[in-house]
């Protein structure tokens, strides 16, 4: 009963306060990237073969396989020929964006 009081004291002036580490210093967002690529790098070098070990044991203990999408939309034929056959000096024609 005793620490009811505390707690909701504490709550009180937690919530109505600044927090308390406003104006730390923020390491810059390239810099930790650069770490986590650093530590993901490491992990990998370190076990290169782990991810497909995680996905060979779902497949035994009976896990249902990914589910696969069907695409539905294609590419005209005309449109891979005009690809194949495009002269590099001529400038791609911009579309205008569709509202």
């Amino acid at each position: 009963m005793r620490s009811a009081p505390l707690l909701l004291v504490m709550a009180l002036a937690g919530g109505c306060s600044e927090p308390i580490l406003k104006n730390a210093p923020h390491p810059p967002a390239s810099h930790v990237a650069g770490v986590a690529a650093a530590a993901a790098a490491a992990v990998t070098l370190a076990n290169p073969d782990a991810a497909a070990h995680k996905s060979e044991e779902a497949q035994r203990a009976g896990a249902p396989p990914p589910r696969i999408h069907a695409v539905h939309e294609t590419v005209p034929a005309d449109v891979l020929d005009r690809l194949d056959h495009a002269r590099p000096d001529t400038p791609t024609p911009l579309v205008a964006p569709q509202p």
